[in-house]
């Protein structure tokens, strides 16, 4: 077999890609880590704002693309290598160790116990777990939870990878830490702007962290009046794409699929499919057929990887009230 899909937010299978293709999804700055090839499927907005860190191609010259980068996976290493310093604060490793840091110099709590919200999303867990596995190394209190404690204290520190995890009150410390690189051209700017000004900014968070330089530049923006609240920290989630770049976890991935081993992975990962919110989303019935169709030629293994299953309807409802009882009361 040569061709399969998944519905996963681990680093498991980014990490044994050899060629990623993508759109306008942060999943390719999160590949630059590994400093291997990438080939955006390119509409106008995609050419308009996106930088050079691959080929810019469409679905007709995908296949001529991606056997020019499977020989030659230097092509474009040197805006990679550039737009990796840009997005993200290095050292990789010790990402999460400075996170903690930073946390508790901000907080000025002695005595901190620490709540790591995910709020029941498998994508905001991969990056917050390397927050709480390095704080319970290092012996400081902490709780991996789906939602906020009951009781708020003054020395707790709540992390989430999303403002909508966070408690209202003003008890304790309230961190945001970007659950995506934030690099350029992965949102709709306008959309998100627009997110800050209809919650006031988020008086109630007290930091936020980002993985780097583009990032903190554009939430500094979006903060408006609470501009210096934002700090770059790092991208926990690094540390974990790292962890899995070795040929164990290859071996891995590709028994999991029945893939050749001595056939490449290609990883297709979008966004979604076109959209106001996602107006350089690639995903389509046509796409899926022509990936497919070079499959079938065993030159390659290709992997769709989607988003993460939506959970189910009254898994959602579920979340949604107490999500809205836990951070209100």
């Amino acid at each position: 077999m040569t061709f399969a899909t998944i519905r996963s937010p681990s680093s498991q299978y980014l990490a044994a890609t050899d060629l990623l293709i993508g759109d306008m999804s942060d999943i390719n700055y999160e590949f630059l880590i590994l400093n291997r090839p990438i080939i955006l499927l390119a509409n106008r907005w995609i050419r308009d704002n996106w930088p050079p860190i691959g080929h810019k191609t469409n679905m007709e010259d995908l296949n001529e693309h991606i056997d020019l980068n499977i020989d030659k996976p230097f092509l474009f290493e040197k805006s990679r290598k550039e737009w990796l310093e840009k997005t993200f604060d290095m050292p990789f490793i010790g990402t999460s160790k400075r996170i903690l840091k930073i946390a508790l110099n901000y907080s000025g709590i002695t005595t901190p116990e620490l709540f790591f919200i995910h709020g029941g999303s498998e994508v905001r867990k991969t990056n917050l777990y390397p927050l709480y596995d390095e704080a319970s190394q290092s012996r400081i209190r902490s709780n991996f939870v789906a939602f906020a404690p009951l009781q708020k204290k003054n020395n707790h520190i709540y992390f989430s990878a999303h403002y909508e995890d966070l408690p209202q009150k003003y008890i304790g410390f309230k961190i945001h830490l970007d659950h995506a690189p934030k690099g350029k051209g992965a949102a709709n700017l306008k959309l998100s702007t627009d997110d800050y000004e209809k919650n006031d900014y988020f008086p109630w968070i007290d930091l936020h962290i980002t993985a780097g330089k583009t990032g903190y530049s554009r939430t500094k923006l979006q903060l408006g009046p609470n501009f210096n609240r934002v700090v770059s920290g790092g991208y926990p989630k690094a540390e974990n794409i790292l962890k899995y770049n070795n040929e164990s976890n290859k071996k891995s991935v590709f028994n999991e699929f029945g893939f050749n081993l001595q056939l490449p992975l290609i990883t297709y990962a979008p966004a979604g499919y076109l959209s106001n919110a996602k107006p350089g989303g690639s995903l389509s019935e046509d796409i899926l057929k022509k990936l497919f169709q070079i499959s079938l030629k065993n030159q390659y293994n290709i992997l769709i990887k989607y988003k993460a299953n939506n959970l189910p309807i009254f898994k959602r409802a579920y979340i949604k009230i107490a999500r809205k009882f836990y951070t209100k009361i």
